[in-house]
């Protein structure tokens, strides 16, 4: 194996608007699933953008006062 480290894609760090693009895409799942089309899978999947936000929101470091 090689010493050689990978870095993450930075891009993806300092998009401000991800958690609003996962809430979005939860709301939008829920909405499928609550209309006609009751689907387990669409459910599942609306959960783990739920949770995807979540997580977002838990792991992103603390404000400082202005």
């Amino acid at each position: 194996m090689s010493d050689i480290q990978i870095a993450k894609p930075n891009r993806f760090k300092r998009f401000p608007y991800g958690e609003a693009a996962l809430w979005v895409g939860f709301i939008w799942l829920a909405l499928i699933a609550m209309d006609n089309r009751y689907d387990a899978d669409t459910i599942t999947l609306a959960a783990v953008f739920a949770l995807a936000a979540i997580g977002v929101r838990a792991t992103r470091p603390a404000r400082e006062p202005r």
